[in-house]
């Protein structure tokens, strides 16, 4: 898992370097990777963490949404003090904070993390009318719900 840490933290400053910028946000990552004792894991199923006061180290990857934008729109809701940050070439969060805020903080990302489910396919109808093409379909979906 530290190897895994580790590859994320220097994807963050290659990223960030090749950009132009400085990497804002690495001095809290690497605080959190050279604290051996803070358990370091990863996941974002706020079932799976504990809402405990145990301080942890969690790795949220991120499956619509971009880190950069998470972190920019949540990071104000989070503790002063909580070590945050967002790890653009692999698009996840890590964060490290009391297991009862990381496992709020999380819930909070995975019900905005999920695809909008909207998807609209064009399909060009060859041997039937399209205003009777789509009664069928819109009652067929009328059905469904």
């Amino acid at each position: 898992m530290r190897i895994a840490l580790s590859l994320c933290l220097l994807t963050l400053f290659v990223s960030t370097s090749l950009a132009g910028t400085a990497p804002q946000t690495l001095p809290a990552a690497i605080t959190a990777i050279s604290t051996p004792q803070i358990p370091v894991f990863a996941g974002a199923d706020p079932d799976q963490i504990p809402a405990t006061d145990a301080i942890i180290t969690q790795i949220i990857p991120l499956q619509t949404l971009s880190s950069v934008d998470v972190l920019n729109s949540l990071a104000p809701f989070l503790p002063a003090g909580t070590s945050v940050s967002a790890n653009v070439g692999s698009n996840c969060i890590i964060v490290t904070e009391r297991a009862a805020v990381v496992k709020r903080f999380v819930m909070i990302i995975s019900l905005m993390d999920r695809p909008s489910g909207n998807v609209i396919e064009l399909v060009q109808l060859q041997h039937a009318n399209a205003a009777e093409a789509a009664r069928i379909v819109n009652a067929a979906l009328a059905e469904k719900r």
